[in-house]
């Protein structure tokens, strides 16, 4: 009966998790689409955006391979710490130019 209760709420928040791999795959299928283009606007070499796009298709993947194999906790600590970089990556990017 207590496996039925995490199955019910790991159910419920999947879509969610689900949702954030979307958006990483989309995106990240965007950056390395447009790689020449976005590195030209925003005077970076063509590579750095395939690089960044490739990583966020690799976690958008993961999310979907992994969703239904781990635990709630385990994807919501990995999700801020994935973003948590991202976003000081964004910071370092913004001081350095």
């Amino acid at each position: 009966m207590i496996g039925c209760e995490v199955a019910a709420a790991t159910g419920q928040r999947a879509a969610g998790i689900v949702a954030d791999g979307v958006v990483k795959v989309l995106l990240g299928a965007g950056y390395v689409a447009g790689h020449g283009w976005l590195g030209q606007r925003l005077g970076v070499p063509g590579w750095l955006p395939a690089v960044a796009g490739t990583a966020l298709l690799v976690a958008g993947a993961v999310e979907w391979v992994l969703v239904r194999r781990r635990a709630e906790g385990t994807y919501i600590r990995l999700m801020i710490g994935y973003d948590a970089g991202w976003l000081l990556a964004t910071f370092a990017g913004l001081v350095m130019a």
